[in-house]
Formats: structure tokens, C-alpha cells, sequence
């Protein structure tokens, strides 16, 4: 075991940020993955699943996600709109659910299945098994190994950037052989890792590519989901054939893109899921009219987009819907029919060489076509490509027919925000700048457009429809469109009598500089909308019956309140106290809203109504309490429009100690209590001003008590490090675990501080720094035994020492302030590290001699692969949870 310096663990510092607030329910919008086990894989916990939406809140706090009433094992990432978690043991098949505190979610089902669980990282070896322990090397060798139901996590710095061997010019090749089965197979990066597939200078062609026919054996069956990747090339990724294909939360980006095609295509696919994805930088400046952002193909019908963005796009188009034979075409040519049941939602489009979107060959009357809750603008800006030729406008139904019979039916075009489209000034065509088209020609394809903001440049008609060869953009009826209650400004206004309810006013969006597309409280969108039947908006807002209709994208969401959140969660009285009031929204009327106040107890004044002005979402108020002999826990009301928030606020008597945080001592992350582990708190009046250290009590443990302060988790006093004024730092009782939430207090000669109460798990790692702030260089020793930094950077393949708290219970188990001896405390739980994104070989983790039971020392050795750098990112895993971001160790 190597060896190291000893430290000290007895002076830690923090800095304290709080939280922000939550606001309405959360939304969700879609999964990655759709099932998968629950056991198998890193720590025998089963797959991990990405969730998306709205509202989960900054970070996870007291949020749960639960899988068919199961709650999640782990949770590695947490945003506002995106959420991974592992599945778990307690995982069951039915519906995905996240519950915060302003409510649960919308469910999404889920099936835990069998499955194998496999993993790809740039230190592993093609000749392993592929588990977690021993990872493969290269995606194209998992790819082609693995069986339908498995799942392939791909590790942080994976590339893949080569051509695979395969002679499809690709970085990864399917071919038939390699999507049989009826359970999908899944490509997936590991949570928070960057995955690269293709390369930006197009060598080879594409990221992802299918074979087709040719290939021998027939094209792909599809059955795949691909999620979280980075794709490019010229193409990111081409599929050809089969059908159950799932395309999420990938980064799509093609700047040589050229030729016929798109940096997302398919091909003869149905049943194709693209959600989610982030298609960006498409085409090369001067790209073909034939190189389009995304494509889907010829005969590709059942497709459901959403959520994802186009935006940048050389060449032509954001969207194209194209269907051509791929033989002689005709009766006996089963190919390049029209395509059917399409719907495009929820997609932000913008900044294109040519049309937002084109629906060129569809038939709606086969299965449904629809474009609703979209954002698209600045479409349409030009310049000419190569070609001299392409359509100039938000959405552009061509209604062509290639082969087959010809489309009918109806597209139905609403609730979506279009902006500034068809600006290019010198088309190659005439009348082809426009809102929305309908070029269909033969009569039999309608379009029905409602609830749609059409904010346009000026001269640049909101609709051009064609009947066989007449053009129809001025009063007479134009029965190739129709519809209601759309908005129209700095736009002709339709005369067509087939447009009815049309609005002629400001839509009051929130920030159109910024494109911020949301509607404001005086918005003339507000309410003008027809009722579609239940729905909801791009943010996830209910629509339509009850909550009634407004026009675009976004429904106007009302001012509710979110929270009340006072910067300290007591007063030692007599005192004062700053709170905010902040809503879901910013204040609905110009007069602003009312707010009241109220309080459970008589010790408190304030007063007893707030107004926040119109365009505001939040307000300050201060709350004044006279002297209180005991302590007491008051609780403030807020009151407006009839809905109550509340918050406890604790009132201390004069000269008690206040509590205002609790975190990790080592990595000053937000605490979440773990058996053994080292916490730091913060406030005043904690202890006297002159800071004390650890000292052993007759037991030879470390004391309980340190200059007349008391650490107490539920009651049960813990062995003390450090004392200070404003700082506490002490263990956690082992006997915890147990325990779903602990309230932790800290007593100063007899008085008591307001209790916090915190969430209890099995481990919470947290690595000490060489600031003692959480962040940068780690307190670690190379292996000469020399200090690591980048004036002695740790080589490749030798090791390092460092320290870490939170790693759980131990064997033997550990006893409260006991100072560690041999032989060696060990966790319980498997401990992983990684260095700059790669799994590192842990010789030792385990109590140091001479330390107090729950610090760990970590011998670990650098991976021989890892790039150098003076500041290279370390991590500790511990039953599935982390620890910090922003630990780094030197290396060359």
C-alpha cells in the first residue's frame, strides 16, 4: 500500500449558496430508454433511464423519481429538464413519475425487462466481457456484440472517429445481423459523459450509418435507441430500413455537410421516435438545394418528432419530408409512395438557407399529419444555393407525388409561433416567401391552420396556395387553406373568407430580441385561441377545455405563487428577517398583484399586504419579531388569489446559536447525511470565537463536546472536529441508516439552535481539497510521496493518494469517534474512481491509521491512457452516488 504525508482534517471552510425555488408541477415529455433490468450493470443496479421535461427543479433537494412505484437507486444527474437516474432494485414496470415538492408529474411508461447491461470506455479491451469492471474498447466491436434487449453505455471520451472496417464509409456500421429481434438494442452515453461518433471534416462520411440491401443479408430491422451521443460527419447518422427506431437527446452537427441528404436521415423507416436531439451547423457554407438539416426519406411514415432543435442549416432545409422511387418507378415499383402519420411538435426551428420545414409527399388521408406547438423564424433567409432553387417560408407543404397515387386529405397546421420567415429578397421563384404554403397543385391536399402566430415582414404574405396553376393569395377563397383564430401583425391580413376570427394585434411575446416567444399578461394571444380538446404547450402547461386556449406555442401561464424563501431560517430575537415572495410567472396585469400575510404566532409582525408590480415575479418583504423566552417555531402564510405557500421560520431566544447550512466538510456539496460521514455547519453564535480542535475523551474517542458545544443528529450527540464561531465540523453517528431524514441542531452551553433536517443515504463520497474549499487540486500525494500539483504531476500508471469522507459503512463497522488502527476499516459498498473520464485501478480504500473512523484513504492508480494536464478531473462512486465536481489532480 503506498504510502503519504499525514494531514489535517480540522480546519475546513465553505461557501453557502441557497437553493432556488421550485415553481409549478413537473413535466414529462419523454424517456430515453423505454425498458430495460433493473439489476445487472455498474453496482448490480440495472440501467440507467434520462428523463425530460420541465420543472424538476435545479437540483434534486427532496425530489424522488419512482418506476412503477419503485424509487430510483441513484441519481447522477439532476437538472431543471433533464433528469438520469438507475433504475434499481425496487424499479417495476409501469409509469415513470417525479414528484417535487410543487407536486407529481405526468406519468411515462416503462418495462423492466431482462437484458445484458454493457460498457465501452477508451482504457477497455474488445477481448473482455464488457461489464463495468471490464469494459470494451471500441463501440463498433459492442455494437456488433451484443443481443437484442442489451444495452451499451459508452464512458466519458469515447470517440469513434475512424471508419470501421465495415466498407460503408462509416464510423459505425449496422447491418442486418446486428438488429434482429424484436426488443430493442440501445447505444447510450454514460451519465454526463461526451460520446463522439464521426468526424467533423467528413472522414469517413458518415457517424451512423445503416447498410441497405445490398449489404448482403438485407437492410437493418431497426429496433435500436441511440441517446446522448455526439454525431457528425456529413451526415451524423443514416438509416436505412426497419422500423422502431429511437433517436434522443443526441448533438447533431455536420459543417462539410453536402450533396443529397441531411446530418440526420432515414430511409424507408417507420415507426421512428426523434426527440429531444439538438441538429445544429448543417452544411457547408454554399452547400447543395439537395443537403437539408434532418430528412426523413422515401417511405418513411409513423414518425413522431419532438422537442428537438434545428437550427443553422446550409444548404436548404431545417425539415424535409421527400418520398422518390428508388427503381423506374410506376405500378410495379412498391417504392417512393406518399408518406402518412406524421407529427412534428414541440420544435424550435431557425436561421435556414431555405424553408423552415417542407412536407413535400404526404397523404394525410392514410393516417394523420400535423404540425402544432413548433417555434420557427428567421426560415427563409437565404442566400441562393448552387442550385437556384428551394421554397422560402415557415412551413411549406409541396403536396408532390412521386410515385403512387396522389395525397389528400388534410394537414393540420396549429398552435405554433412563426416569425420573420421568407425574408431572402431574391428568390429564384416568385410568390414562394410566405408564412405558410400549400403548393399541392391537384386541390385534393388541404391545409387547416388555427391558433397560429404569424408575426411577419412586412409585404411578406402570412399564406400562398395554388389551385391546379392558379395562384391565390388575396380575397377570394382559396379552398387549399383554411381555418381560425390565428393572429396575424406586421403581416397582410388575409381576406380569404375561408380564414375566419383573425386577430390583428401585438402578440405581446416576453422578449423578441432575445426570442423569447412567451406570451406577456396584456398579449392579445391570451384566450383568442379555438378550444382543440386537452393538450399542452411547449413548456408542458395545460391547454384547451377548462384551462382554455391561447395562440402560439406557449399558453400565458398565471402568476401563482412558487415559494417564500427567507435568507436565514431563523431570527434570534428581537431581530428581523428578509424574505422574498417569488411566483411561477412574472405578475399577470400592469397593476401588479396582491399579496397577504399572515402568522401562526403573535411574536411576529409584517405586513399584512404586498403588491408585486405587472412584469414582476417576485418581491421582498421583512418580517420583525419581539424577544421569545423558549424557542418557537413560527409559520408565515402568504395568501394570493386564494392559494396558501407557507414557511417555517424559527424564533430563538436572545444569544442562541443559528443554524443556516449544513454540507459535506469535504465537499461543501449540500449534505446529504451518510453513516460515518463528515459534516461542516454553518451559522452564528456556534461556539466561542477562538476555534477548537478534536480532543479524545476517557475512551480514547474523539469528544462530544468542545468548548460547551454539542453537535445532535436527532438528538444523539456526535463526535466533535472543530469549533468556531460561525463553523461546526462533526461526524455522523453511525447508527443512522436506518433513518430517512435526520434533524441535526447544535447546542451552546444548553441553548438550542433551529433544527435542520436532511435526507439520509447509504453513502455521500466528498473529497478533500488542497484549499479546503471542494473545488480544484485534491489534497493528494503522489507515489515518491511528494505533494501532487502541477509543479509534481502524478505519471501515468503510478500512484496516487488521496482523502474522502461519505463512503458508508464499513468492515468492521465503525464506532463514533474512534480513532482508526489496524487492521483497517473497509466499505462496505464497491468504491470506484475515475481520473479525466477513465476507470482508475483502486489498490486500497480504506480508515487511515491514526484518523478518525470516516475518513477513507484511496490508493489509486492513474490510468496509462489519460491525457496529461496540470488540472485532470478525479471522482469518487460510492453506492451509486458521486462525489463533487471540480476535484482535479495533476498528471503527465
Amino acid at each position: 500500500m503506498a504510502t503519504a504525508s499525514r494531514i489535517s482534517l480540522f480546519s475546513v471552510f465553505v461557501l453557502f449558496a441557497s437553493a432556488g425555488a421550485q415553481a409549478a408541477e413537473p413535466r414529462l415529455f419523454f424517456s430515453d430508454l423505454e425498458s430495460g433490468p433493473n439489476s445487472g450493470g455498474e453496482k448490480n443496479a440495472g440501467a440507467y433511464v434520462t428523463v425530460y421535461g420541465k420543472r424538476f427543479g435545479a437540483a434534486q433537494g427532496s425530489s424522488t423519481v419512482t418506476i412503477g412505484g419503485g424509487g430510483a437507486s441513484a441519481y447522477p444527474v439532476w437538472t431543471d429538464t433533464k433528469i438520469t437516474f438507475q433504475l434499481g432494485t425496487a424499479a417495476a414496470s409501469g409509469d415513470i413519475m417525479v414528484t417535487t415538492a410543487a407536486g407529481k408529474s405526468n406519468p411515462v411508461p416503462f418495462t423492466v425487462r431482462r437484458g445484458n447491461i454493457r460498457f465501452v470506455s477508451i482504457n477497455g479491451n474488445d477481448s473482455s466481457d464488457g461489464t463495468f469492471g471490464k469494459p470494451w474498447k471500441t463501440m463498433p466491436h459492442a455494437v456488433q456484440t451484443i443481443t437484442a434487449g442489451d444495452i451499451i453505455y459508452a464512458m466519458n471520451g469515447v470517440r469513434q472517429i475512424e471508419e470501421d472496417g465495415q466498407g460503408w464509409n462509416a464510423a459505425i456500421t449496422l447491418r442486418s445481423e446486428w438488429c434482429a429481434g424484436s426488443v430493442a438494442r440501445a447505444l447510450v452515453a454514460y451519465p454526463g459523459a461526451t460520446v463522439l461518433a464521426g468526424a467533423r471534416d467528413g472522414s469517413p462520411n458518415f457517424g451512423v450509418r445503416t447498410t441497405d440491401s445490398s449489404g448482403g443479408g438485407g437492410a437493418c430491422q431497426g429496433n435500436w435507441v441511440f441517446a446522448g451521443l455526439s454525431l457528425t460527419s456529413l451526415a451524423g447518422m443514416a438509416i436505412a430500413g426497419g422500423s422502431h427506431w429511437r433517436i434522443v437527446g443526441n448533438d447533431f452537427t455536420c459543417p462539410n455537410g453536402d450533396g443529397g441528404g441531411a446530418c440526420f436521415e432515414s430511409n424507408q423507416v417507420n415507426y421512428l421516435q426523434f426527440y429531444g436531439n439538438n441538429v445544429h451547423d448543417a452544411g457547408k457554407i454554399g452547400a447543395s438545394a439537395l443537403y437539408h438539416g434532418v430528412y426523413f426519406s422515401t417511405d418513411s411514415s409513423h414518425i413522431d418528432m419532438g422537442w428537438n432543435t434545428i437550427s443553422n442549416v446550409h444548404g436548404c432545409r431545417g425539415l424535409q419530408v421527400h418520398s422518390s422511387p428508388l427503381g423506374n418507378g410506376g405500378a410495379s415499383d412498391p417504392t417512393g409512395r406518399n408518406q402518412f402519420d406524421l407529427s412534428i411538435h414541440d420544435n424550435v426551428i431557425h436561421d435556414t438557407q431555405c424553408d423552415g420545414m417542407i412536407l413535400a409527399t404526404i397523404d394525410p388521408s392514410k393516417g394523420k399529419v400535423e404540425v402544432y406547438n413548433n417555434i420557427i423564424y428567421d426560415a427563409g433567409k437565404g442566400p441562393n444555393n448552387p442550385e437556384q432553387t428551394g421554397g422560402w417560408a415557415c412551413i411549406n407543404i409541396a403536396g408532390t407525388t412521386n410515385n403512387g397515387v396522389e395525397g389528400g386529405g388534410t394537414v393540420e397546421i396549429f398552435q405554433n409561433t412563426m416569425y420573420n420567415c421568407g425574408t431572402f429578397r431574391t428568390p429564384p421563384y416568385a410568390n414562394s416567401n410566405a408564412g405558410v404554403v400549400n403548393n399541392a397543385g391537384n386541390g385534393n391536399l388541404k391545409v387547416r391552420v388555427r391558433n397560429n402566430i404569424f408575426y411577419q415582414a412586412a409585404n411578406i404574405p402570412p399564406f400562398v396556395s395554388y389551385i391546379g396553376t392558379q395562384l391565390c393569395t388575396g380575397s377570394t377563397p382559396c379552398p387549399g387553406i383554411f381555418g381560425s383564430n390565428n393572429l396575424f401583425f406586421n403581416t397582410q391580413i388575409p381576406g380569404n373568407p375561408n380564414i375566419t376570427k383573425s386577430i390583428n394585434k401585438d402578440p405581446g411575446f416576453a422578449n423578441l430580441a432575445a426570442k423569447d416567444f412567451h406570451l406577456t399578461a396584456g398579449s392579445a394571444a391570451k384566450g383568442a385561441g379555438a378550444d382543440l380538446g386537452p393538450g399542452a404547450d411547449m413548456d408542458g402547461y395545460p391547454r384547451g377545455g377548462t384551462a382554455g386556449s391561447d395562440v402560439g406555442a406557449f399558453q400565458f401561464a398565471v402568476s401563482t405563487i412558487a415559494a417564500i424563501n427567507c435568507a436565514l431560517p431563523a431570527i434570534v430575537t428581537p431581530g428581523i428577517a428578509s424574505c422574498e415572495v417569488i411566483l411561477t410567472e412574472a405578475a399577470a396585469s400592469p397593476g401588479g398583484v396582491q399579496l397577504s400575510f399572515t402568522s401562526d404566532t403573535l411574536a411576529l409582525t409584517m405586513p399584512a399586504s404586498l403588491s408585486i408590480d405587472g412584469g414582476s415575479a417576485r418581491a421582498s418583504i421583512q418580517l420583525t419579531s419581539a424577544s421569545v423566552s423558549t424557542r418557537v417555531r413560527a409559520i408565515v402564510t402568504v395568501t394570493m388569489d386564494g392559494r396558501d405557500v407557507t414557511v417555517p421560520l424559527w424564533l430563538l431566544p436572545a444569544g442562541s446559536p443559528l443554524l443556516t447550512a449544513v454540507n459535506n466538510a469535504a465537499s461543501f456539496a449540500a449534505a446529504s447525511l451518510s453513516p460515518g460521514g463528515m459534516i461542516t455547519a454553518f451559522g452564528l453564535n456556534l461556539g466561542p470565537a477562538n476555534p477548537a480542535t478534536a480532543k479524545l475523551n476517557a475512551q480514547g474517542r474523539v469528544d462530544t463536546e468542545l468548548n460547551g458545544t454539542v453537535a445532535l443528529f436527532d438528538g444523539h450527540p456526535a463526535a466533535l472536529v472543530y469549533v468556531a464561531g460561525s463553523q461546526v465540523s462533526a461526524l455522523v453517528p453511525y447508527g443512522l441508516l436506518d433513518a430517512r431524514s435526520v434533524s441535526v441542531e447544535i447546542s451552546v452551553r444548553g441553548r438550542l439552535s433551529n433544527p435542520i433536517l436532511l435526507p439520509v443515504q447509504s453513502s455521500s463520497p466528498g473529497i478533500f481539497t488542497a484549499n479546503s474549499s471542494g473545488k480544484g487540486q485534491v489534497l493528494a500525494f503522489n507515489e515518491d510521496g511528494t505533494r501532487n500539483g502541477r509543479q509534481n504531476p502524478a505519471h501515468r500508471g503510478s500512484v496516487v493518494v488521496f482523502y474522502a469522507v461519505g463512503l458508508g459503512e464499513t468492515n468492521p463497522g465503525g464506532i463514533d469517534g474512534q480513532i482508526a488502527s489496524i487492521p483497517p476499516s473497509l466499505p462496505l459498498t464497491e468504491i470506484s474512481v475515475q481520473i479525466n473520464g477513465l476507470a482508475a485501478e483502486v489498490l486500497y480504500a480504506g480508515s487511515t491509521s491514526g484518523s478518525v473512523a470516516g475518513v477513507f484513504q484511496l490508493n489509486v492508480r492513474v490510468p496509462l491512457t489519460s491525457d496529461p494536464g496540470e488540472a485532470v478531473p478525479l471522482s469518487v462512486s460510492a453506492a451509486g452516488a458521486e462525489s463533487q465536481p471540480g476535484a482535479t489532480i495533476a498528471t503527465e
